[in-house]
């Protein structure tokens, strides 16, 4: 800094900055790789069953949907709306996210 700038920091009050900190690099380290599991059969029905319930979610999502859905018509009332919209959202999420 030079002097002018010391003198106006000093009449404003501000603090004279800290130098600044040579920014360290961080050593890459590769992830950890995955083990495949000795027992294949554990796996399959673990992905067999997960899938499931992956289909159970979204057709639970789409009945509360459909009975969301009639109260909101029913009442006419925009919280209802509110919270279909919401629900939509959350199936639509969860559709999005499943993988095979």
């Amino acid at each position: 800094m030079t002097k002018l700038e010391d003198k106006v920091n000093e009449i404003l009050g501000i603090d004279k900055p800290e130098p600044k900190k040579e920014i360290v690099k961080q050593e890459f380290k590769p992830a950890v790789p995955r083990r495949e599991d000795d027992n294949k059969a554990d796996v399959e029905n673990d992905h067999k069953y997960s899938r499931e319930n992956y289909y159970n979610l979204i057709e639970r999502g789409q009945e509360a949907i459909e009975g969301i859905l009639d109260v909101a018509r029913e009442g006419q009332h925009p919280r209802a709306y509110e919270v279909a919209g919401a629900l939509i959202k959350n199936v639509a999420d969860t559709v999005d996210n499943y993988k095979i």
